[in-house]
């Protein structure tokens, strides 16, 4: 091969390099700026609903709001449901961002039930929750509803690890069954204080006040009981 075919080969390869640089420049640059557009019709849609508008504020009237078309609503979520997983997933995220926070300034086992409640009571939350297998059978989008789920048991996992560290005694196997059946009180109590449609027409018209349930009064007493009975073992050994 001639010095000048070298050369020529050369010059190719680092023209080829740098089409590929710029592609992935160019690539990262559209990746942000849809991430940025994303998050901009989640933070639309949660003052929207923060306003203390049902779930059902139109889809245009969220695009709008944050100044786009309807149409390209859609290139983001593919429906509703797949909008309120994701407000959902934000949701539950900011209580295991406190939960977290708490305990690395010393948190005492006995303020986590409190702190628990506390996350638990947010308005947009308890909303969201009320509906939980709603949006995720209504989702429709497999893949958002397995990175949900990831999230989720991601966050539990960290959550447990960090206690377990604190409270070694309760191990982490113990902690997960605690955050678990805290999640599960959580969810169970926001549909049955927050019931939809018809559901919510029966029990008032029918007058079944034992199922009507007052979360704000009943939760704090559940997740108490259940934390205190596993400290209580926890500072028996």
């Amino acid at each position: 091969m001639t010095l000048s075919h070298l050369l020529n080969d050369l010059k190719s390869f680092v023209n080829t390099e740098n089409r590929q640089e710029k592609n992935l420049k160019k690539r990262a640059m559209n990746d942000a700026a849809k991430a940025k557009r994303r998050q901009a019709i989640l933070d639309t849609a949660r003052h929207l609903y923060g306003d203390g508008q049902e779930l059902s504020v139109p889809i245009a009237d969220i695009a709008a709001a944050a100044g786009l078309a309807k149409g390209t609503f859609y290139l983001y979520f593919k429906n509703r449901e797949t909008l309120d997983l994701a407000l959902l997933q934000e949701a539950l995220g900011r209580c295991f961002d406190a939960l977290d926070l708490a305990l690395e300034k010393g948190l005492g086992a006995e303020a986590i039930p409190g702190l628990l409640c506390d996350a638990a009571m947010d308005s947009l939350l308890v909303r969201l929750g009320s509906r939980y297998n709603l949006i995720l059978e209504g989702c429709g989008d497999y893949e958002a509803v397995v990175d949900f789920k990831e999230y989720l048991n991601l966050r539990m996992e960290k959550s447990a690890s960090a206690m377990a560290a604190i409270f070694p005694g309760l191990g982490e196997a113990a902690i997960l069954e605690l955050l678990i059946g805290s999640f599960s009180t959580m969810i169970g109590l926001w549909q049955m204080a927050e019931p939809a449609g018809m559901a919510k027409d029966i029990l008032a018209a029918r007058g079944l006040r034992h199922l009507q349930v007052d979360f704000a009064s009943l939760f704090p007493r559940l997740v108490q009981d259940l934390w205190t009975g596993a400290l209580l073992r926890y500072k028996k050994q």
